[in-house]
């Protein structure tokens, strides 16, 4: 193999390419000169003790590259335009790709200025980027129409086939497609060495005769070739040139994501504090570039703390250019959130909280709705170039239903160490002692449990309250003297009970991670909890105080501990002591490296299928955003419903019903 630079004028520019050259490369160097005047090209050449080939008068671009490739004998020959700067790696990259396929005839190099292959690389040194590309390579080598001029490798085994540059292109511009085009007539292909990249200054050295010469060997390229330039719109069109060029983009800067603020809302309950941990984390590394897709009304407690945190926001329905990654925090709960992914990042990563609600038909209106929920979780681990799970509990429970392929999976623990609010007591607390209930009265939050547990607790002689804090979704109540029910609590009402409960119930049957237990600890209160599901994984199951679903051994446990003011306080440093391996920091650190991963292969090509016209059910269109059957303002507003539990039930079974009825029509017809 040799290299051959061919050189006319501009030598600021050449003394540069032949430094990096010179210095970056283990084989035979051919300096071609195509009469430059002065001697200033042969100074060069001797100082770095390389072979010069000097033309006796100046015959164009065509001719001298001829000249050199007969100078190489029966050497293959990588050309390096004069105005290129190289770096670490080049001429492996380039040697390795064409060792790759005995069908290859050349290999192009990434550059800066590189018509379709062309990647930015800003303000970085050749080597930084060279260094960068090349560990941030896919090596897709995918194929491309023609080889791209300005550094190339050419097999001499194309040359032998196929002849050297058809003169017909001097004195330049063209040639390397023409000579391309007739390799691949003979069979052979050409691809990027997508691991490869040089700077290219794209200083041409017959820039006055340019545009004509373009213009004259572009009608000829398409005389002879009438299919080139479809040939061309194709290969930018493809995902695995598309893949390469992302990868390399990514390689030379942060990577951009996107977070799905869609989770928010004005209710705030686990999965809102989880996603606002997760968006300040990001926000704090210095090699991601975050920003919130958010709904029209993410609440105001939301809102303050994006707004706190300086994150970039954009409308989920109008983001912009999409970012390399989305990431949706927690389950979909409706077609629309589906939609909104596809136009937020390149690639998808899902993360998959639990599967309570794939499990259980009991929180739905009918079976009906129960399966499109069923369907639309599967469609969305389907999509996800990555799943993440809060759990390995809720990993392993996923993979034995077969949602998602086991190598496509990640466990990523939620961060415990949420910001603290200022406490505020909420009204119609009762004075003295009490124990709290939080979240939801979901009814795998097993309520019920705590509010008999409580009674015995009253029947052994406790004299405090129960406060139970959270949306009530549910029109079931068991009633019992001392009960108090607030509903919906503030992130800063919910920190005072907290602190001020004498004991923490959390009666749960399921979670996919449990952060009761830490958000107590963390306010110094401990936490009564039985040994089930994921809390079995994130806890020790010798702190639990529970016995699942034992009202009499629960009871009598937790009064002792009610009692014993030392053994509550060793509960509370036991299990803050668990929770200081789930911080915030490493769950972000965790997640890029899923996103970085998720980066790596081909786009889902699920994806294609779930998001091509064709494939779209009537009423996933109503509820997409461009192209959607509805209005943006309306699409909006079914959002905005989408984020309101009392509302999504009632008006998704409306637009549901609509739906059948309209496919029982269609069929009637």
């Amino acid at each position: 193999m040799v290299v051959c630079i061919p050189v006319f004028g501009a030598l600021d520019l050449f003394e540069e390419c032949l430094a990096s050259v010179a210095r970056h490369t283990d084989a035979p160097i051919i300096v071609a000169d195509d009469a430059t005047p002065g001697d200033r090209v042969e100074e060069l050449a001797a100082h770095h003790g390389v072979q010069l080939i000097r033309a006796s008068e100046n015959r164009g671009f065509v001719a001298n590259v001829n000249n050199a490739i007969e100078e190489a004998g029966e050497a293959d020959v990588v050309v390096v335009n004069s105005d290129v700067v190289v770096g670490p790696g080049w001429l492996d990259g380039l040697r390795t790709a064409a060792a790759s396929d005995s069908r290859i005839a050349t290999v192009t190099a990434l550059a800066d200025e590189a018509s379709i292959v062309s990647v930015d690389a800003g303000s970085l040194s050749v080597d930084e980027a060279a260094l960068r590309v090349r560990e941030g390579s896919l090596r897709l080598r995918p194929q491309l129409p023609a080889a791209i001029g300005h550094c190339f490798y050419v097999t001499r085994a194309a040359l032998d086939l196929v002849g050297d540059f058809d003169t017909a292109f001097s004195p330049g511009y063209g040639e390397e497609v023409d000579f391309s085009q007739r390799c691949l007539l003979h069979g052979l292909i050409h691809v990027l060495a997508d691991d490869v990249w040089v700077r290219h200054r794209g200083r041409g050295s017959f820039s006055e005769r340019a545009a004509a010469l373009r213009a004259e060997h572009d009608a000829l390229v398409e005389r002879r070739y009438p299919w080139y330039r479809s040939a061309v719109r194709r290969a930018t069109s493809g995902t695995a040139l598309a893949d390469a060029l992302g990868a390399a983009r990514r390689s030379l800067r942060p990577l951009t994501v996107t977070i799905d603020g869609t989770t928010l809302g004005p209710v705030t309950m686990g999965t809102q504090v989880a996603t606002l941990g997760l968006i300040r984390a990001l926000a704090e590394l210095d090699d991601v570039r975050v920003r919130v897709a958010l709904p029209p009304d993410p609440g105001e407690h939301a809102r303050a703390a994006l707004a706190e945190i300086g994150v970039e926001t954009v409308p989920v329905d109008s983001p912009g250019e999409p970012t390399d990654v989305v990431h949706r925090n927690a389950q979909p709960v409706a077609p629309v959130n589906l939609a909104w992914l596809h136009s937020l990042g390149e690639r998808i990563v899902v993360t998959q909280q639990d599967l309570i609600a794939y499990s259980n038909p009991g929180y739905f209106e009918s079976f009906e709705a129960w399966d499109e929920q069923r369907t639309l979780t599967r469609q969305s681990l389907a999509i996800a170039d990555a799943a993440v799970f809060i759990s390995d509990y809720v990993r392993r429970e996923a993979v034995s239903e077969e949602l998602v392929a086991p190598q496509r999976t990640a466990v990523v623990y939620p961060g415990v160490d949420h910001r603290a609010e200022a406490p505020s007591r909420p009204a119609s607390v009762p004075d003295g002692e009490f124990v709290v209930m939080l979240g939801a009265d979901f009814a795998h939050k097993n309520h019920a449990f705590g509010v008999e547990l409580f009674k015995a607790l009253r029947e052994r002689g406790w004299r405090g309250s129960l406060v139970s804090a959270g949306p009530r979704l549910s029109d079931s109540e068991v009633a019992a003297d001392g009960v108090v029910r607030l509903g919906p609590v503030t992130e800063a009402e919910k920190a005072w009970l907290y602190s001020n409960a004498a004991l923490v119930l959390y009666p749960t049957v399921s979670e996919g991670f449990g952060l009761v237990p830490f958000e107590a600890a963390a306010s110094g209160t401990a936490c009564a909890f039985a040994p089930v599901s994921s809390l079995a994984e994130v806890l020790d199951p010798r702190l639990a105080t529970l016995v699942p679903w034992d009202v009499e051994a629960s009871a009598d446990r937790v009064l002792a501990l009610l009692r014993d003011d030392a053994e509550r306080a060793r509960l509370v440093e036991a299990i803050a002591a668990h929770g200081r391996q789930y911080t915030w920091d490493l769950t972000a650190r965790r997640c890029v490296e899923v996103y970085r991963e998720a980066t790596r292969g081909p786009a889902r090509s699920a994806r294609a299928l779930m998001f091509g016209a064709e494939a779209r059910s009537d009423i996933a269109n109503a509820l997409v955003g461009p192209g959607g059957h509805l209005p943006p303002d309306v699409q909006r507003a079914l959002l905005a419903i989408s984020m309101r539990p009392a509302l999504r039930g009632p008006a998704f079974a409306a637009l549901r019903a609509s739906y059948r009825a309209l496919r029982r029509a269609r069929r009637r017809r």
